[in-house]
């Protein structure tokens, strides 16, 4: 079979399982190639940087880990709702 034979090659339209070609895709190394879903998307976002005094970052290190270990943006979410600034 020559290069050029390869690429006569057609699919024989049979139906095929992905599952089983993706279990053993993986088996030997291979990713899968599909786009993820992203979870807690939540549309543009803009960067924030701030500087804290030691008892403030302690603070609020404490608030996220009392509340089951919150991302910053979900506590300063929560923080803004509580003090009136954002609405529930």
């Amino acid at each position: 079979m020559s290069d050029d034979d390869a690429f006569a090659i057609k699919p024989t339209g049979r139906d095929v399982d992905l599952e089983k070609i993706d279990r053993v895709a993986e088996g030997h190394g291979f990713i899968r190639r599909e786009v993820k879903t992203r979870r807690n998307h939540v549309g543009l976002t803009l960067p924030i940087n701030v500087k804290l005094d030691q008892e403030t970052y302690n603070a609020f290190m404490r608030f996220c880990s009392d509340h089951d270990d919150m991302t910053y943006r979900k506590a300063i979410g929560k923080l803004l709702k509580m003090a009136g600034y954002l609405k529930e």
